[in-house]
């Protein structure tokens, strides 16, 4: 079982400047396959494979791996995202690791099986939720 998702909208930016993506791979790594990680004692990431989290090179390898592909500029710039999943797995908390490196005012915007819409929007290096409604005017 799980909760589907789709990804309606998004403006999302990673910077490549000075090649610093290698640095957060990384980082990232070491923070996903962290012993010491309650979620990696209690259990593995949902839909993820943790072989393909240590095999990862790029970011893209590692957004790869959480179901996610994205475009990149001739720069190395990541300024598209897209979800090629079809559940929610542990999504947010892939983000929430990346949130430092995700330009302010990036968003995903979710839209759940049930309708429920909610956005993750980057603010200040971390990660914010926000739930969200349909307003129709008039």
């Amino acid at each position: 079982m799980g909760y589907c998702i789709n990804l309606v909208d998004s403006n999302f930016f990673i910077d490549n400047k000075n090649n610093v993506h290698r640095e957060i791979v990384k980082n990232i790594k070491s923070i996903l396959l962290s012993k010491e990680s309650p979620k990696f004692q209690k259990s593995k990431y949902s839909w993820v494979d943790d072989e393909d989290i240590e095999k990862s090179k790029t970011i893209g390898d590692i957004l790869g791996a959480f179901r996610y592909s994205y475009s990149e500029d001739c720069d190395g710039n990541i300024f598209k995202i897209f979800f090629d999943g079809e559940k929610l797995g542990d999504d947010k908390e892939l983000f929430s690791i990346l949130s430092p490196y995700i330009k302010e005012d990036s968003y995903l915007t979710f839209q759940g099986e049930d309708g429920c819409l909610w956005k993750w929007s980057f603010e200040n290096g971390h990660l914010k939720e926000k739930k969200g409604k349909i307003v129709f005017e008039g």
